[in-house]
């Protein structure tokens, strides 16, 4: 029976939106999109000089236009996995953990999509003029500093959102207690991510909670 929300009811009685029904497939896109930045020959090497990022963006203008798209896709697919994540920790937890999972949950995407947006977006439109791009470049070159601070804070907030995640739903049915550590353990590697390594530590859990809240729709 449908509701006036657009909620459905099935016939065990799980009320979701299809929102939060597929929300796992914005995780595991969001994964997708980080691994075709990794092997992405636009920004895995711009340059150290003015003179390089310039290079770089006019022998890599399609994959920059192609980059800028996926990142504003993945933007839209770690929403979509952050909203699923907590309407779903809401059946199991309190008022005070959705808040902590929602809020670290829109810190990290906010943070970690604005990351890479400020390594995509000026390339995309690299200036004709010789002395103009440089200049670009220039500017590019000292905010790539800002990027990595932001992606580091989105590890803090990445962080808070696995550790408070897992541990609400710490004794749920289903849940084994080693796998609600593991998360925890995902949680504070991903305090790391201003080191890289962290990074890994929430792409791999992002991916492994998409594919259990798949598994098990309830």
């Amino acid at each position: 029976m449908s509701t006036a929300t657009g909620e459905v009811v099935t016939d065990g009685g799980d009320r979701r939106s299809w929102i939060d029904r597929w929300a796992p497939i914005g995780g595991l896109l969001f994964v997708i999109g980080w691994i075709v930045l990794f092997v992405n020959p636009a920004i895995n090497d711009t340059g150290e000089t003015p003179a390089e990022v310039v290079a770089n963006a006019k022998s890599e203008e399609s994959w920059l236009i192609i980059t800028g798209i996926i990142v504003l896709l993945m933007l839209i697919m770690l929403a979509w996995f952050v909203s699923g994540l907590a309407a779903r920790v809401s059946r199991v937890a309190g008022t005070a953990e959705l808040l902590v999972v929602a809020i670290a949950g829109a810190a990290f995407t906010i943070l970690s999509t604005t990351a890479l947006t400020i390594w995509v977006a000026p390339l995309v439109d690299i200036e004709g003029d010789a002395t103009r791009a440089l200049a670009q470049a220039d500017a590019y070159l000292m905010a790539d500093d800002i990027g990595w601070m932001l992606l580091g804070a989105s590890g803090v907030a990445a962080g808070v959102m696995i550790a408070a995640a897992s541990l609400a739903t710490r004794g749920a049915d289903g849940v084994p207690g080693w796998l609600t550590w593991l998360g925890v353990l995902a949680g504070v590697l991903s305090l790391a991510t201003i080191a890289f390594f962290g990074i890994f530590a929430w792409l791999i859990w992002i991916a492994v909670a998409s594919i259990l809240l798949l598994i098990r729709r309830a």
